[in-house]
Parts: structure tokens; C-alpha cells; sequence
């Protein structure tokens, strides 16, 4: 049996203000087949990053970017 992977998505959800999600917000990375997108709720930010298997090696470097912004903005928020 052979099973096709269409889309992968990662959630991440952390403590932080509207700025910390302003600051996150402004990043377009739809022309590399990753969607990004995020909401803010509660003093939470929500993150979910989308993308497709056939690029997984450029959208590998996209999210580990983003995870290593998320890292920094949380520890500027403390």
C-alpha cells in the first residue's frame, strides 16, 4: 500500500502579547508553498504553518527560521 502525504501541518501555540503576533504577521511565504498563518487569542499566539511534501527541503529551512523568531520574540517578551 502506498500512501501520498498532500499537505503537512505544524500548530504551535504560545504565551504572548499583539505585538509579539504584530511582528510575525508581516512574513509572506506562499510563493515557496508554505502558508503561514496566525491568530492571537486570549494572550496566546497561534501559529499553523502548512506545506507540501514535494518542497520539504525548502520548507524545512522556512520553519526552522520561523521556530528560531519564535524563540527570540519569546525571550524578549520575558
Amino acid at each position: 500500500m502506498k500512501v501520498l502525504i498532500r499537505e503537512i501541518s505544524i500548530k504551535i501555540e504560545l504565551p504572548g502579547s499583539r505585538e509579539f503576533h504584530e511582528a510575525l504577521s508581516v512574513d509572506d511565504y506562499s510563493t515557496r508553498e508554505v502558508s503561514l498563518s496566525s491568530d492571537w487569542k486570549e494572550e496566546r499566539v497561534l501559529y499553523t504553518i502548512r506545506l507540501r511534501p514535494e518542497r520539504l527541503g525548502e520548507a524545512k529551512g522556512i520553519i526552522n527560521e520561523i521556530l528560531r523568531l519564535l524563540q527570540m520574540l519569546e525571550l524578549l517578551e520575558k
